[in-house]
């Protein structure tokens, strides 16, 4: 949502309640569902600020990862 980073570095949000939205959101529907189908963000960097990375949000979840990435030698994943 608009103005979330800004919240979460005045300290309005904290680690640990956007982590328990995020379990809860995925019990949630998971308990619904044979299959979750989660979508990253788009930069493997996105979430750092906030302290959840994309890999941290499915470790969370306890998700396997399939990665799809640009890539090759001297590439960055920011590039």
């Amino acid at each position: 949502p608009s103005g979330y980073t800004a919240r979460y570095i005045d300290g309005e949000v904290s680690n640990e309640a956007q982590c328990a939205a995020i379990r809860r959101a995925h019990e949630t529907i998971s308990s619904g569902s044979d299959v979750v189908l989660a979508e990253g963000t788009g930069h493997v960097g996105v979430g750092s600020v906030v302290e959840v990375s994309n890999a941290r949000a499915a470790a969370m979840m306890g998700a396997e990862v399939v990665l799809v990435a640009n890539g090759g030698i001297g590439k960055a994943f920011d590039e």
